[in-house]
């Protein structure tokens, strides 16, 4: 089985400690790193020296303070060095415009945080299985 490292961009905790425990019962899941804002991720990123250190899935929310989700998708996929990291956007803001624009800047799927717990990782699950 292929051990992902996967890298949270969230900066509401509470979001940040569910979406960490429900990778943790992932047997597939070997790494996870939080970020609280895009500048930070980009930040990470470039001090990873090892390409073969780079996360294996970004989970991105969109509304975060100093850079947001778009902002940072945009950034990425321009990137030479993280352009293949696959990007899975995960926010309150799912409108279909929102959708089409992130998915043209390059997101694997844009899904939207449910409120219940029981959907909440079932979202989780199918994130991870889009690597």
């Amino acid at each position: 089985m292929n051990q992902k490292h996967i890298v949270l961009a969230e900066d509401d905790s509470d979001d940040c400690e569910l979406l960490i425990d429900t990778l943790n019962k992932r047997t597939d899941v070997s790494r996870v790193t939080t970020v609280q804002n895009g500048v930070d991720l980009l930040a990470l990123l470039e001090y990873t020296a090892e390409l073969s250190d780079l996360p294996d899935l970004i989970i991105l929310d969109h509304n975060m303070p100093r850079m947001n989700g778009q902002e940072t998708l945009q950034l990425l996929k321009a990137s030479p060095r993280y352009s293949k990291i696959p990007v899975a956007i995960f926010s309150t803001q799912t409108s279909k415009l929102f959708t089409a624009e992130c998915l043209a800047l390059g997101a694997v799927k844009v899904y939207s945080k449910p409120t219940e717990f029981a959907k909440y990782q079932e979202t989780i699950f199918k994130i991870i299985e889009t690597i």
